[in-house]
Protein backbone atom coordinates (compact mmCIF):
# COMPACT_ATOMS: atom_id res chain seq x y z
CA UNK A 1 0.00 0.00 0.00
CA UNK A 2 1.59 4.06 -1.15
CA UNK A 3 1.73 5.93 1.83
CA UNK A 4 -1.61 8.47 1.00
CA UNK A 5 -3.58 5.36 0.60
CA UNK A 6 -5.51 4.17 3.92
CA UNK A 7 -7.03 0.83 4.19
CA UNK A 8 -10.69 0.84 3.34
CA UNK A 9 -12.85 0.88 6.46
CA UNK A 10 -14.59 -2.60 7.20
CA UNK A 11 -17.74 -1.19 8.00
CA UNK A 12 -20.98 -3.21 9.44
CA UNK A 13 -22.34 -3.36 6.02
CA UNK A 14 -19.34 -4.78 4.63
CA UNK A 15 -18.97 -7.04 7.26
CA UNK A 16 -22.82 -8.47 7.06
CA UNK A 17 -21.74 -8.99 3.68
CA UNK A 18 -18.46 -10.88 4.06
CA UNK A 19 -19.76 -12.66 6.56
CA UNK A 20 -22.84 -13.51 4.14
CA UNK A 21 -20.63 -14.71 1.36
CA UNK A 22 -18.46 -17.24 3.28
CA UNK A 23 -21.59 -18.26 4.61
CA UNK A 24 -22.91 -19.29 0.95
CA UNK A 25 -19.34 -20.54 0.06
CA UNK A 26 -19.32 -22.61 3.10
CA UNK A 27 -22.81 -24.27 2.23
CA UNK A 28 -22.07 -24.85 -0.81
CA UNK A 29 -18.84 -26.79 -0.58
CA UNK A 30 -20.66 -28.98 2.33
CA UNK A 31 -23.52 -29.86 -0.15
CA UNK A 32 -21.03 -30.79 -3.11
CA UNK A 33 -18.99 -32.58 -0.22
CA UNK A 34 -22.15 -35.01 0.54
CA UNK A 35 -23.37 -35.07 -3.09
CA UNK A 36 -19.74 -36.98 -3.72
CA UNK A 37 -19.75 -38.86 -0.87
CA UNK A 38 -22.99 -40.14 -1.55
CA UNK A 39 -22.18 -40.49 -5.44
CA UNK A 40 -18.54 -42.65 -4.97
CA UNK A 41 -19.69 -46.22 -4.27
CA UNK A 42 -18.20 -47.27 -0.57
CA UNK A 43 -15.10 -49.74 -0.58
CA UNK A 44 -16.10 -53.33 -0.91
CA UNK A 45 -16.77 -54.39 3.22
CA UNK A 46 -14.99 -57.71 2.53
CA UNK A 47 -13.36 -58.21 6.01
CA UNK A 48 -17.41 -59.46 7.07
CA UNK A 49 -16.91 -62.00 3.90
CA UNK A 50 -13.03 -63.14 5.44
CA UNK A 51 -15.07 -63.91 9.14
CA UNK A 52 -17.64 -65.44 7.60
CA UNK A 53 -14.49 -68.35 5.59
CA UNK A 54 -13.26 -68.30 9.13
CA UNK A 55 -15.90 -70.25 9.98
CA UNK A 56 -15.10 -72.69 7.39
CA UNK A 57 -12.35 -74.07 9.47
CA UNK A 58 -12.82 -77.87 9.94
CA UNK A 59 -12.78 -81.37 8.47
CA UNK A 60 -15.69 -81.32 5.49
CA UNK A 61 -17.20 -84.10 2.98
CA UNK A 62 -16.97 -83.63 -0.65
CA UNK A 63 -20.31 -85.13 -2.48
CA UNK A 64 -19.26 -85.17 -5.64
CA UNK A 65 -15.84 -86.91 -5.60
CA UNK A 66 -15.64 -88.37 -2.93
CA UNK A 67 -12.42 -86.26 -0.75
CA UNK A 68 -12.18 -84.48 2.34
CA UNK A 69 -11.64 -81.08 2.02
CA UNK A 70 -10.05 -79.57 5.24
CA UNK A 71 -9.67 -76.03 6.46
CA UNK A 72 -6.89 -74.49 8.81
CA UNK A 73 -5.95 -71.09 9.93
CA UNK A 74 -2.62 -69.77 9.88
CA UNK A 75 -0.37 -66.76 9.92
CA UNK A 76 -2.28 -65.88 13.50
CA UNK A 77 -5.39 -66.13 12.04
CA UNK A 78 -4.86 -63.67 8.73
CA UNK A 79 -5.00 -66.68 6.00
CA UNK A 80 -7.38 -69.29 5.31
CA UNK A 81 -5.80 -72.71 3.53
CA UNK A 82 -8.55 -74.45 1.38
CA UNK A 83 -6.94 -78.02 1.64
CA UNK A 84 -8.78 -80.87 -0.93
CA UNK A 85 -7.04 -84.06 0.19
CA UNK A 86 -7.23 -87.09 -2.22
CA UNK A 87 -6.57 -87.29 -5.90
CA UNK A 88 -6.32 -84.67 -7.04
CA UNK A 89 -4.85 -82.72 -4.39
CA UNK A 90 -5.20 -78.53 -4.49
CA UNK A 91 -4.86 -75.80 -2.27
CA UNK A 92 -6.35 -72.43 -2.34
CA UNK A 93 -5.57 -69.85 0.37
CA UNK A 94 -7.44 -66.95 1.36
CA UNK A 95 -6.55 -63.63 3.50
CA UNK A 96 -6.95 -59.80 3.27
CA UNK A 97 -5.21 -57.35 1.33
CA UNK A 98 -6.32 -53.88 2.22
CA UNK A 99 -9.51 -53.54 1.62
CA UNK A 100 -9.75 -56.30 -0.73
CA UNK A 101 -10.30 -60.18 -0.17
CA UNK A 102 -7.61 -62.48 -2.60
CA UNK A 103 -7.21 -65.94 -2.99
CA UNK A 104 -4.73 -67.97 -4.70
CA UNK A 105 -5.67 -71.43 -5.87
CA UNK A 106 -2.79 -74.24 -6.24
CA UNK A 107 -4.87 -75.94 -9.59
CA UNK A 108 -3.79 -79.47 -9.97
CA UNK A 109 -3.71 -78.55 -13.59
CA UNK A 110 -0.16 -77.18 -12.28
CA UNK A 111 -0.85 -73.15 -12.43
CA UNK A 112 -1.64 -70.95 -10.03
CA UNK A 113 -4.74 -68.56 -10.52
CA UNK A 114 -5.18 -65.72 -8.40
CA UNK A 115 -8.38 -64.08 -7.79
CA UNK A 116 -10.07 -60.81 -6.02
CA UNK A 117 -13.39 -61.21 -4.25
CA UNK A 118 -16.04 -58.89 -6.31
CA UNK A 119 -19.11 -59.41 -4.77
CA UNK A 120 -20.50 -60.41 -1.48
CA UNK A 121 -23.95 -61.14 0.46
CA UNK A 122 -24.36 -62.80 4.01
CA UNK A 123 -25.26 -66.47 1.64
CA UNK A 124 -22.69 -66.19 -1.36
CA UNK A 125 -19.24 -65.00 -2.06
CA UNK A 126 -17.77 -64.37 -5.52
CA UNK A 127 -14.24 -64.13 -6.57
CA UNK A 128 -12.67 -63.20 -9.77
CA UNK A 129 -9.71 -63.58 -12.21
CA UNK A 130 -6.96 -61.36 -11.77
CA UNK A 131 -3.80 -63.21 -13.31
CA UNK A 132 -2.84 -67.05 -13.14
CA UNK A 133 1.17 -68.16 -13.43
CA UNK A 134 2.95 -71.18 -14.46
CA UNK A 135 0.26 -71.92 -17.73
CA UNK A 136 1.42 -74.05 -20.14
CA UNK A 137 -0.17 -72.31 -23.14
CA UNK A 138 -3.27 -69.31 -23.54
CA UNK A 139 -5.27 -72.93 -24.34
CA UNK A 140 -4.74 -74.86 -20.95
CA UNK A 141 -7.17 -74.97 -18.59
CA UNK A 142 -7.39 -72.27 -15.99
CA UNK A 143 -9.77 -71.55 -13.11
CA UNK A 144 -10.92 -67.71 -13.74
CA UNK A 145 -14.00 -67.39 -11.04
CA UNK A 146 -14.84 -69.21 -7.61
CA UNK A 147 -18.44 -68.89 -6.19
CA UNK A 148 -19.17 -69.73 -2.44
CA UNK A 149 -22.15 -70.26 -1.23
CA UNK A 150 -23.23 -70.44 2.17
CA UNK A 151 -26.21 -72.88 2.41
CA UNK A 152 -26.18 -73.66 6.17
CA UNK A 153 -23.29 -73.45 9.12
CA UNK A 154 -22.69 -76.99 7.74
CA UNK A 155 -23.15 -77.12 4.27
CA UNK A 156 -21.44 -75.47 1.62
CA UNK A 157 -21.16 -75.15 -2.50
CA UNK A 158 -18.19 -73.82 -3.89
CA UNK A 159 -18.62 -73.71 -7.82
CA UNK A 160 -14.91 -72.88 -9.79
CA UNK A 161 -15.70 -71.82 -13.34
CA UNK A 162 -12.71 -72.41 -15.59
CA UNK A 163 -11.26 -72.08 -19.26
CA UNK A 164 -10.09 -74.70 -20.99
CA UNK A 165 -9.09 -73.95 -25.56
CA UNK A 166 -11.63 -71.14 -25.10
CA UNK A 167 -14.68 -73.12 -23.62
CA UNK A 168 -16.28 -72.67 -20.15
CA UNK A 169 -15.50 -75.63 -17.78
CA UNK A 170 -17.46 -75.91 -14.38
CA UNK A 171 -16.98 -77.68 -11.36
CA UNK A 172 -19.02 -77.87 -8.37
CA UNK A 173 -18.31 -79.25 -4.81
CA UNK A 174 -20.77 -79.56 -2.50
CA UNK A 175 -19.65 -79.90 1.04
CA UNK A 176 -20.48 -81.26 4.52
CA UNK A 177 -19.59 -80.29 7.84
CA UNK A 178 -18.43 -83.56 9.15
CA UNK A 179 -19.85 -83.85 12.65
CA UNK A 180 -16.77 -84.20 15.88
CA UNK A 181 -18.22 -86.96 18.04
CA UNK A 182 -17.73 -87.12 21.41
CA UNK A 183 -16.91 -90.06 23.32
CA UNK A 184 -18.32 -90.64 27.23
CA UNK A 185 -16.15 -93.11 29.43
CA UNK A 186 -19.73 -94.96 30.20
CA UNK A 187 -20.75 -98.06 28.83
Amino acid sequence: MKPDETEPELTDMNRANLISHISVVFFVFCCTSSQAAELSPSPPQFHQAFAQLKTLEGTWDEEEYGRVIEYHLTGDDSALIEEFIGDPPMTSVYHLDGVDLRMTHYCNAENQPRMIASSYDSDTLHFSFVDVSNLESPHAYHTRTLRIEFLTENSVVLTFTGLRSGEEVVTTHTLTRRQTQIFSGGE
